[in-house]
Order: C-alpha cells, then sequence, then structure tokens
C-alpha cells in the first residue's frame, strides 16, 4: 500500500518532535560541558551559556592536578561493578530458596527480611555493627558488604522466579540436575529481565553511595566520587 501525502507529512512531523526531544535531552549535558569551560569569575557574572565568551580549563586542571578525583573515580567505578555482581549473586541465590516450596520454614525466613523493611536499628547499631565487629572501617568492601542484599530487590526476584512454569523444575530434577545447576542453566537465564531491572537498582545505589564514606573511611584514597562532590 503506498503511502499517502497525509501519511509522509505525519512521519516528518514525528520525527521532527522526535528530534526535537532528542535535543531537549541532550541540551542539559551540553550546558554543564560548556560551564566546565567557563572561566569561574564569568560563570558567575554572566550565568550559564551554551557557548561561553571566556573560555578557561581552570576546572580541568584543577581537578587533574591531584590524583583524588581519579582515585574516586576508580572507587566508585569498583564498588559499582564489582557490588553490582555480588549484590546479584546474593540475591538470586536467597530468591531462589525462597521461591517455590523447596526450604523449610520459608515463610518465616521472608518475614525475618520483610521485618527488615519495617524496622531499623538505626544508625549507631550499625556502627558499632560495622566497626567494632564486622572491622570494616577504612576498608573499600565498607560500601559493598553492608549494602549486599536489598529484602525490596529480594521479593521482586523472588516474586519472579515464582512465575516460572514448575514443569521446567520437574523435568530438570527428573534429568538428575542439582538445585545449583537449576538455578544456573533454568532460572537464571529465564530471567534476564529481572536481573538487568534489579542489577540497574544495585548499580545506581553503589555509584550514588556516600554515606559510608563519611561515617567509615578516613582515608582519602577510599573516598568515593560522590563524597567528593558532596
Amino acid at each position: 500500500m503506498k503511502n499517502t501525502g497525509t501519511d509522509r507529512l505525519l512521519s516528518v512531523l514525528f520525527y521532527i518532535l522526535c528530534a526535537c526531544f532528542a535535543v531537549a535531552c541532550l541540551y542539559p549535558f551540553l550546558l554543564v560541558v560548556a560551564s566546565s569551560l567557563t572561566d569561574e569569575v564569568a560563570l558567575m557574572r554572566e550565568g550559564y551559556r551554551l557557548f561561553p565568551q571566556h573560555g578557561s580549563i581552570a576546572a580541568y586542571r584543577a581537578i587533574f592536578s591531584s590524583s583524588t578525583i581519579p582515585d574516586a573515580y576508580l572507587v566508585t567505578i569498583f564498588i559499582t561493578v564489582v557490588g553490582t555482581a555480588l549484590s546479584l549473586l546474593v540475591t538470586s541465590m536467597a530468591a531462589y530458596a525462597l521461591s517455590g516450596r523447596r526450604l523449610y520454614y520459608a515463610g518465616a525466613i521472608s518475614m525475618f527480611f520483610y521485618f527488615t523493611m519495617l524496622f531499623s536499628g538505626g544508625m549507631v547499631s550499625s556502627y558499632i555493627l560495622v566497626t567494632r565487629y564486622l572491622h570494616l572501617s577504612n576498608s573499600i568492601w565498607v560500601y559493598i558488604l553492608p549494602a549486599l542484599l536489598s529484602p525490596w530487590n529480594l521479593f521482586l526476584m523472588r516474586n519472579f522466579f515464582n512465575d516460572i512454569p514448575k514443569e521446567l523444575f520437574e523435568s530438570a530434577k527428573i534429568e538428575g540436575a542439582g538445585e545449583f545447576r537449576v538455578l544456573r542453566s533454568i532460572v537464571l537465564p529465564l530471567s534476564l529481565p529481572a536481573l538487568a531491572t534489579i542489577g540497574l537498582f544495585y548499580a545506581l545505589g553503589y555509584w550514588s553511595s556516600w554515606m559510608p564514606a563519611m561515617l567509615y573511611i578516613d582515608n582519602t584514597k577510599l573516598y568515593s566520587l560522590q563524597y567528593i562532590i558532596m
């Protein structure tokens, strides 16, 4: 079927709207880049401009004159990548154990996780736990281990696992597959959308982490990027 003049006009309008939306999304990023290349005095006097009249690379010179910012980037990238991978591993294993009817007292254990979503021990108790018992002060693992498992993400993944047909588990058990084989070969490949969603939640949390640096870190080489910015 041939496109009529009205169809072509609508297509052009849609492309124009999409282009305008793309430019609107790109504009704040370009404004940040332009402001980073603007002289500080001119920025304070004239405000933000997409095309600065008084250019300067003093901001970049200040960033790279010391190792603080590069070290903070490395720390943040490490805790984001490693923390997200470990959190997904622990969350998926715990969710698999609590899904279905493969674990005794699964309801009571789930209630134990749910209780932590309603009531918190507070900052004092967590500080004592991290410093006196876990001995994570001035360690990069203080960013990862206390935030390794989120009960909310655990329940999301458990509910996703519950929707997988039980016949797949039964056929795998008949073939002699163990629990870890079932999890690795059947459950996780079928749960890629859930893993991607929850992994994004974890990655955003680790990337934005700055409170552990304020409470537990004295070594400037272990500061996260968000703490430096804050």
